[in-house]
C-alpha cells in the first residue's frame, strides 16, 4: 500500500515526487542540529569569557613662569607606568619641546588607573615633577620658578693659562 499524500509530501519536499529534495547533500540532520547548537554556545561563551576594555589616557596642560605667562621652548617628559598605546605601538616614555608652553599626551591603555609622571625642565628655571593617574582626563597648569642665581666665578682651565698661570704656580 502506498504511503499516504501527505506523508510523501514531507519526505520528498515536493507533492508526487519520490526524489529528495537536495539528491547531491547527503547530510544527517541531527549531526547538523548539533554542530549549529554547539556554533552557538562556543560563540557565545567567547564572547562574554574576556572582554577587553580601552580606555583614554589624556593629560594636557601648559606650562607657565613667574608672571603667569606660558614659556616658550619647554622640555616636556612623560613616563608612565605602564605602557600607553599610540595605535599599536606602545609607550613609556614620551618627550617633547613645546615651543608655546602647552601640550597634549593622548594615548589608549587597558588600565583604568595608569599612574604617570610628567617632568617639566627649562634652561634658567628649575625642574618640576608632576604625578597624577588618568582616566579621568587631566589638566595641569604647572608654575615654573627661576633659578637662583649663581654667585660662584668658574674659571675655566684655559683662561688660566691665557693668564699666565700654571699648575706649578697657582694661584697666580
Amino acid at each position: 500500500m502506498p504511503p499516504p499524500r501527505a506523508q510523501q509530501q514531507r519526505r520528498t519536499g515536493r507533492r508526487g515526487s519520490s526524489k529528495p529534495c537536495f539528491p547531491g547533500l547527503m547530510v544527517n540532520r541531527r549531526l547538523l542540529v548539533v554542530g549549529l547548537i554547539l556554533a552557538v554556545l562556543l560563540s557565545t561563551v567567547a564572547c562574554f569569557a574576556h572582554r577587553v576594555r580601552d580606555y583614554a589616557f589624556d593629560v594636557t596642560g601648559i606650562v607657565i613662569g613667574d608672571d603667569s605667562s606660558p614659556l616658550k621652548d619647554v622640555e616636556i617628559t612623560l613616563q608612565t607606568a605602564v605602557p600607553v598605546y599610540e595605535g599599536i605601538t606602545p609607550v613609556k616614555t614620551k618627550r617633547i619641546v613645546s615651543p608655546d608652553g602647552t601640550f597634549i599626551f593622548m594615548y589608549i591603555t587597558g588600565d583604568p588607573n595608569t599612574e604617570y609622571t610628567i617632568t617639566v625642565r627649562k634652561e634658567g628655571f628649575q625642574t618640576q615633577v608632576v604625578s597624577g593617574s588618568s582616566p579621568p582626563a587631566a589638566n595641569h597648569r604647572i608654575q615654573l620658578k627661576r633659578a637662583p642665581a649663581d654667585l660662584g666665578v668658574h674659571v675655566g682651565q684655559d683662561a688660566l693659562v691665557r693668564a699666565g698661570c700654571t699648575r706649578r704656580k697657582f694661584p697666580c
